[in-house]
């Protein structure tokens, strides 16, 4: 039986998933293989947000991923400013 091929790498980033909660953000952080690097929960404000990209993303290039909703409006406003 074949061994399943690895994922081919798209983009040269880390990924950064969030799971926007009205007072908690679950995340978890994937590699530039598509692979599991880190996974976790923050608080659900701005000021934990921030902490948890400079924590997790620092200055490494990511793409953030978030599924719209009113519980995520801020985020995409903290994101973009």
């Amino acid at each position: 039986m074949s061994k399943p091929a690895e994922p081919v790498a798209k983009v040269n980033a880390h990924a950064l998933g969030l799971d926007v909660h009205k007072n908690l953000i679950v995340w978890c952080l994937l590699d530039r293989r598509g692979r599991l690097a880190a996974q976790g929960r923050t608080g659900g404000t701005p000021g934990h947000l921030l902490d948890l990209l400079r924590t997790v993303v620092g200055r490494k290039k990511a793409h953030i991923a978030f599924e719209a909703s009113s519980c995520s409006l801020w985020v995409y406003d903290l994101l973009v400013d």
